[in-house]
């Protein structure tokens, strides 16, 4: 600096000073995809409205915005959008398929492809209670007491091929025992539900052939 001319030194900063506008623009979207960038926060209506609504909100509007240019099957939903939405169909089908009409959403089809990435298979899973052991985290000690709730309804006989697991459905399948080669046409659920609060998590389920006998429920 002290080297350079004074009308040099007045130009050095300046271009210092332009040089923290785009250190704290990626700063603020480093965790974002740049053609996302483009498509939603380009866009007037978007940055006027998210101040005044929350995350998830401004998320689910900003995926309409970007998916409304294209047509039904050149729209991309990320997995966060995705899992917002598959929220609102278990909160209201009937509603869901009427904002359907109105807004853009996903489709059946990309909740079965995100779904089948998520192993849920018979018997107890584990990944359930960890995350519910999370969700039971930000609720209060009364809030915690559930009691266990388990239910059976008739299914379909089917079988199908899982490329996934490589291995043939359908059949009976009493957790870590053995399947069984007959075709399942029951199924068994184990719920927990809260007492005080209102919440609901199921926890295991099985496949059975017929009803399920009273000495293996025990």
């Amino acid at each position: 600096m002290s080297d350079l001319t004074p009308r040099k030194q007045k130009l050095y900063q300046r271009i210092r000073r332009k040089e923290h506008v785009p250190c704290k623009l990626r700063k603020k979207y480093r965790s974002r995809k740049l053609k996302d960038l483009c498509d939603v926060d380009s866009d007037p209506l978007v940055r006027e409205i998210s101040n005044s609504l929350n995350v998830q909100a401004v998320r689910l509007l900003a995926a309409n915005i970007k998916n409304s240019r294209h047509k039904p099957r050149g729209r991309r939903w990320n997995f966060e959008e995705t899992i917002l939405a598959v929220s609102l169909l278990k909160r209201s089908p009937k509603s869901y398929v009427l904002l359907q009409t109105l807004f853009p959403l996903p489709s059946g089809r990309t909740f079965h492809s995100c779904l089948s990435t998520v192993h849920f298979r018979t018997g107890i899973n584990n990944h359930v209670f960890d995350a519910l052991h999370h969700f039971v985290q930000k609720m209060s000690e009364k809030d915690w007491y559930c009691c266990p709730l388990f239910d059976e309804m008739s299914i379909r006989e089917n079988v199908w091929f899982n490329q996934k697991f490589k291995c043939i459905e359908g059949f009976e399948h009493l957790g870590s025992r053995v399947r069984i080669r007959n075709i399942a046409n029951h199924a068994l659920l184990f719920m927990v539900r809260g007492q005080q609060r209102k919440w609901k998590q199921p926890v295991a389920y099985y496949l059975s052939r017929g009803s399920t006998k009273a000495e293996m429920l025990v």
